[in-house]
């Protein structure tokens, strides 16, 4: 049975922190990283792909509300640091077989930062002044893992945050223009694009600098986009995909002072929503866009029987 190291940094880890046959990403897709005889996958990052780092983290991660049930009640019926009901994306592409290669996720990076500094009181023209210095800063974690071996890297991008119950109720508007056809707020998501379009300048120029490395851009926002506008189609309640699982109050479920915690009202069927907690997404999103994401990345990644 292979094995799987998923490494994050406690720096970067913060609590504010896919006609039928086109809507499926092949369900084969979970074994078609098989043809890359990945042995390990280190992924960096932040809440979205921390399996546990976070919550053995003295003396905060013990009181943080992912240290405890209803966080993981789904699958592994107590929490276990992962920000959802269930298994992140990373524990669905985690699905590998022969030894002596590795794959680097590095990322997703920014987020948070973006996150404190939105609900600080920053301006989206504030914000977008950061994305620069968070472009350099996922550019150095890529030098970082390649001077130590790496040659396959995926570097995620933003989801639309715009589409998120936390951005939704944060900056909820009376104003029909600030919301897309989705009824997702439009600059949020415009912002994820422009930092998504600078990730991926940063790849290109990496990709020069280093030729002998496969070098992936993942692409989060139209693994989301996919996902949010089939949900129907993939069993998700659709008078509830911008809604909270776990929470309360108002039009998205979502609380800034009654987060999801033990005290928090979950609904009945975790699997028909897509937000878990106003912020992460459920075990069932994050299995269909893991899909998504192999489908998007394997012919990229190079890999050859």
């Amino acid at each position: 049975m292979a094995s799987s190291n998923l490494v994050s940094s406690p720096v970067l880890l913060a609590l504010a922190a896919f006609c039928l046959l086109f809507l499926q990403p092949h369900p084969s897709n979970a074994n078609s990283l098989t043809t890359c005889h990945f042995d390990k996958i280190y992924q960096l990052g932040d809440s979205v792909s921390d399996t546990g780092n976070l919550i053995r983290e003295k003396p905060i991660g013990a009181a943080t509300a992912f240290a405890r049930l209803p966080y993981g009640e789904t699958f592994f019926k107590h929490a276990t640091g992962r920000t959802s009901n269930g298994r992140l994306m990373i524990d669905f592409i985690d699905r590998l077989k022969k030894p002596n290669n590795t794959l680097f996720i590095v990322g997703v990076i920014g987020g948070n930062d973006y996150n404190d500094a939105l609900a600080s009181g920053k301006t989206l023209q504030e914000t977008n002044a950061m994305v620069p210095e968070v472009i350099n800063s996922v550019v150095i974690g890529v030098k970082r893992v390649i001077s130590v071996g790496a040659t396959r890297v995926v570097v995620p991008g933003l989801f639309p945050i715009g589409c998120f119950p936390f951005y939704l109720t944060a900056f909820q508007t009376n104003d029909s223009t600030a919301y897309d056809k989705d009824k997702c707020l439009k600059e949020l998501n415009s912002f994820s694009k422009y930092h998504n379009g600078k990730l991926q300048e940063a790849i290109q120029e990496l990709k020069r600098e280093y030729p002998h490395v496969v070098i992936v851009y993942g692409d989060y926002y139209h693994a989301f986009e996919w996902l949010y506008n089939h949900a129907v189609h993939l069993g998700f309640d659709g008078a509830s995909t911008q809604k909270a699982c776990c929470g309360i109050g108002g039009d998205y479920n979502f609380n800034f002072t009654m987060v999801c915690s033990a005290e928090t009202l979950v609904c009945p069927n975790p699997n028909q929503f897509i937000s878990w907690d106003g912020i992460h997404l459920t075990e069932a999103a994050n299995k269909r866009m893991a899909g998504w994401l192999i489908d998007y990345m394997l012919p990229k990644l190079h890999c050859y029987n």
